[in-house]
């Protein structure tokens, strides 16, 4: 039994101590093992849950949901798959979740509203550029923008290579995190960003160097 196997049996123990289902006012529906299973099968042809090995975890009345990445650099967290487009890691473990699923019955909010600012980070990033190149190899830009927010923006090469991509919500999801986390060192990116021939990325690039140039 692997570590991960062990986190997950932890989870669902903790989750038939608590009512954790049928709380969609707080979108709160975190499923049993057996409707996990089937709503996982259900997912199977989604980019995002292949190429983490997902499990489904909830079902909480909307298009959105949290998923258990199985795959590494992932493996562990859980990630929100959002079918607005903006998906990302939101917390470091079964045990966060519940923790956020535990404050939000406790404050009466949505579950959603306890996502941190930022996406998770893998330590391994090495692991996680190997793994959007696998997925810009397969045209699967959907799941390279939802790792992008889990890069540490270090990696020179990557980020030239998703910049100088056709599609330009690569650009644009590299902007938005530059945003999200401005910072001096920074700068040299948000540039790139805002010297982008798509209107759109260099919009976002715009505002990180305005944000870079005063960071938080």
């Amino acid at each position: 039994m692997t570590a991960l196997d062990d986190s997950l049996d932890l989870y669902l123990a903790r989750l038939e101590q608590g009512h954790y289902a049928d709380r969609q006012e707080l979108a709160i529906h975190l499923l049993e093992p057996e409707q996990i299973q089937t709503l996982t099968m259900s997912f199977a042809w989604h980019p995002l849950v292949q190429f983490l090995d997902g499990l489904l975890l909830d079902d909480p009345g909307s298009s959105d949901h949290h998923l258990l990445a199985r795959a590494a650099p992932f493996a562990g967290q859980v990630f929100f798959l959002a079918h607005d487009g903006d998906s990302r890691a939101v917390f470091a473990s079964l045990d966060a979740l519940l923790d956020a699923a535990d404050q939000a019955i406790s404050q009466g909010c949505a579950l959603t509203e306890l996502h941190p600012p930022l996406a998770i980070q893998v330590t391994d990033q090495a692991a996680l550029a190997s793994l959007i190149g696998e997925a810009l190899a397969e045209d699967q830009v959907e799941v390279a923008v939802a790792l992008i927010p889990s890069l540490d923006l270090r990696d020179t090469r990557l980020l030239q290579t998703l910049l100088a991509h056709e599609d330009f919500y690569l650009g644009e999801a590299i902007a938005r995190q530059v945003c999200a986390r401005p910072a001096a060192d920074l700068l040299p990116l948000a540039r790139q960003c805002a010297s982008h021939p798509h209107p759109q990325v260099a919009q976002a690039g715009e505002r990180a160097l305005r944000l870079c140039a005063r960071p938080r």
